[in-house]
């Protein structure tokens, strides 16, 4: 089993539009001297300038950024 998990957000310019991000996250798995990740996409997403870099999360209180 897992010692422990750590879940990190992230985000990633989209290939079509500049100014739209991507939100990834990246699953890091540690147990005995091993060490896993892996990256999935929510597939949502986001204006650029909703995206705090400093919190890795949406800025507001608007229902997308809740969810």
């Amino acid at each position: 089993m897992f010692n422990e998990i750590r879940i990190d957000r992230q985000v990633r310019q989209t290939k079509k539009d500049e100014a739209k991000y991507t939100i990834f996250l990246r699953i890091h798995l540690y147990s005995a001297g091993r060490r896993d990740e892996f990256i999935l996409s929510t597939k949502c997403t986001i204006e650029k300038n909703q995206w705090s870099s400093t919190k890795k999360c949406l800025k507001g209180n608007s229902t997308e950024a809740s969810r």
